[in-house]
């Protein structure tokens, strides 16, 4: 049972320090998972899951694989407010494209995935910062798509700018997950640095 309290936090850094001590690994049907509200209206805003091949790269892939992208990219969850004990339902707040990817392969029904589940309701205003982190990480460091046109498109969609700012870098949720990151320009130069090779722990 979840817990119904909403708990407060003083900064992001608390929250997701909260999520990685109260998740808990549940394997859950994908029939009781649904997208949070916060993250269905983002993907009304821009769908980021329109820039992947959501059914061809998981069609040929067996449950064993498809579990073990559940794992490698996990699904987080809470506890949704219209579940019961006869119909539990959680709403998907993180790794959506996972959650997608596993839905486009149509499993049979019967079939389980690991699901990082929180007990507890979070704070929209978190549950938002964290559904946005989600989605501007897969531009911002899993180096997609770096067309700066193309990024400021998804940027501009799920982020508002601040009445007399200059652009959505001035914005408190943007600099709350960016802070160093606070113009275009600095945007930029951020993404086109995709050509760096790997650095090992003993580089410099």
């Amino acid at each position: 049972m979840a817990n119904t309290k909403t708990p407060t936090f003083k900064s992001y850094a608390d929250f997701t320090a909260h999520l990685a001590s109260a998740a808990t690994l549940i394997h859950l049907p994908l029939s009781h998972l649904q997208l949070s509200k916060v993250t269905e209206k983002l993907l009304l805003s821009a769908n980021v899951v329109t820039i992947y091949k959501s059914s061809s790269n998981t069609s040929a892939l067996s449950v064993g694989a498809l579990r073990a992208q559940a794992i490698q990219n996990p699904i987080i969850a809470m506890k949704a407010k219209n579940s019961s004990d006869d119909t539990p339902r959680f709403d998907v707040i993180g790794g959506v494209i996972t959650y997608q990817r596993l839905l486009s392969a149509h499993p049979d029904k019967t079939e389980r995935f690991p699901v990082l589940v929180v007990n507890n309701f979070l704070p929209k205003a978190m549950v938002q910062l964290f559904a946005l982190h989600d989605f501007t990480r897969l531009f911002l460091h899993d180096a997609h798509i770096t067309e700066f046109k193309t990024v400021m498109s998804y940027l501009e969609a799920w982020i508002e700018k601040p009445k007399g700012a200059n652009s959505i870098f001035q914005s408190q949720e943007w600099l709350t997950l960016y802070p160093e990151l606070t113009s275009k320009a600095k945007v930029a130069s951020w993404l086109n640095v995709t050509n760096k090779h790997f650095v090992s722990n003993g580089d410099k």
